[in-house]
């Protein structure tokens, strides 16, 4: 691991931070220290946690030091003058935002995906910046002392005036050397030297990994719009899921309502043969009343004893009691038989109803079970391919060759060029060659620079 030790001449301009916002719920973390919650600043509440969506927010001279904000989206976001110190911003995405001035002291901004964003006179002093990718951002008079830039991206970035005194650049940093000198004063001719064989080494590298980041990034939006896609259809399943007690308890509704009609149509034999047994009846009060003037005319014509009377006389009372009786039975069956009409509607109804409502509810079950089904699979499907991150990472500091797929080698050619001014370049006569041959199972060979 190398160092540059430099002293750098620069005119910081003074820049007092003042910490703005009201932390109106907070929870610190005991094992780390983090910070989350809600605050309120610039006449807006904004909700401070892992992956927060904070694209466009006005977070400008907040007071977010230890904030836990890894993973979180602050793209085009105005965080000027805010007190970022101790913050957490592992794997932000905070391409375009605004951080003039702001102090980034001791945050972790490990893995940061920041194109083209604002750090003029921001404080970086003791910040990890490992394999963040800041590619044309702006850093003109920024305070990188003690920073740790190992891996990070910083091609087409602004280090003009920058102070990188006690940086630890590590391996695979990747800077435009002309913005670098800029950043030193020229009385360390010597330590550039030091850092210029590493820088033009990376130089080639960087080139390939700058097109190989574009080539991701180009395919970042599709990546996203899918695992948007995927989120949505996520959404969708849930809502399907969240439906079906309610299809459930409408199916055991329907079963309680075909019970009850199973009810009403095994009473519907008793109901018949009550009707049968009044009609019954009603025959008999007829036959009676039919007989009774016969009976009057024969005793009229036959004389009778007293007893013959009073048994006549019990006979017609009885008659009477059953007219009366019959009467009321037909009153009953005629209230029954419009009751049997109406149930009989009634059931019918129902039971057309319920057939039409059971094929409903089956046919949106098989509906909903065939699109969870195919829901299921689509997220399965995108669950498969690489993560954002995953694709930012695959831009590691190594070279992957194919073999030659009738030698199943690789050859590698190296030219080995001189210079005296760092201006004028003179490729020297030989040139190193290499031949590396592979297993026959083996197709690709991985090259990468060794410890120094």
């Amino acid at each position: 691991m190398q160092k540059l030790i430099v002293f750098v001449v620069v005119a910081l301009s003074s820049v007092t931070l003042h910490a703005q916002g009201v932390w109106t719920e907070e929870n610190v973390d005991p094992n780390t220290g983090l910070r989350t919650g809600v605050i309120e600043v610039n006449r807006r509440a904004y909700t401070i946690g892992p992956s927060a969506r904070l694209s466009g927010a006005n977070l400008a001279g907040a007071n977010l030091v230890a904030a836990n904000l890894e993973g979180a989206f602050l793209n085009e976001a105005d965080l000027s003058n805010a007190n970022l110190q101790d913050a957490n911003l592992l794997r932000v995405r905070i391409s375009g935002a605004d951080l003039e001035g702001a102090d980034l002291e001791g945050a972790n901004l490990s893995r940061t995906l920041a194109p083209g964003v604002d750090l003029r006179r921001a404080n970086l002093v003791e910040a990890n910046l490992d394999r963040a990718l800041f590619y044309d951002a702006n850093l003109e008079e920024a305070s990188l002392e003690g920073a740790i830039l190992s891996g990070a991206y910083f091609r087409g970035a602004d280090l003009s005036g920058a102070n990188l005194h006690g940086t630890d650049f590590g391996r695979g940093f990747n800077a435009d050397l002309g913005s670098l000198v800029t950043a030193v004063s020229k009385g360390n001719y010597d330590e550039i030297q030091i850092l210029k064989p590493q820088l033009e080494r990376n130089t080639t590298r960087g080139e390939q990994q700058a097109l190989q980041i574009a080539e991701l990034q180009a395919q970042a939006p599709t990546i996203q719009d899918n695992r948007a896609t995927g989120e949505q259809q996520a959404l969708q399943i849930a809502e399907l899921q969240a439906q079906a007690p309610t299809i459930l308890d409408n199916r055991a509704t329907g079963e309680v309502q075909a019970l009850q009609i199973a009810e009403l149509q095994a009473q519907a034999p008793t109901i018949q043969d009550n009707r049968a047994t009044g009609e019954q009846q009603a025959l008999q009060i007829a036959e009676l009343q039919a007989l009774t003037p016969a009976i009057i005319a024969n005793t009229a014509k036959v004389g009778i004893t007293a007893e013959q009377a009073s048994a006549i006389e019990s006979n017609t009372t009885e008659i009477n009691e059953l007219k009366t009786t019959r009467e009321a039975m037909s009153v009953q069956i005629q209230q029954l038989n419009a009751r049997l009409d109406d149930q009989q509607v009634l059931i019918g109804e129902m039971i057309q109803a319920i057939s039409v409502q059971m094929q409903q509810l089956n046919a949106r079950l098989d509906n909903q079970q065939a699109s969870i089904e195919e829901k299921d699979q689509q997220i399965a499907e995108l669950s498969q391919r690489p993560t954002l991150e995953e694709v930012q990472d695959a831009r590691a500091g190594s070279l992957v060759f194919r073999a030659d797929e009738e030698t199943n080698a690789v050859t590698l050619e190296f030219e080995i060029q001189s210079s005296e001014n760092l201006q004028d370049w003179v490729a020297q006569p030989e040139k190193v060659t290499a031949t590396v041959p592979l297993d026959a199972e083996k197709k690709f060979v991985r090259i990468a620079l060794g410890q120094e």
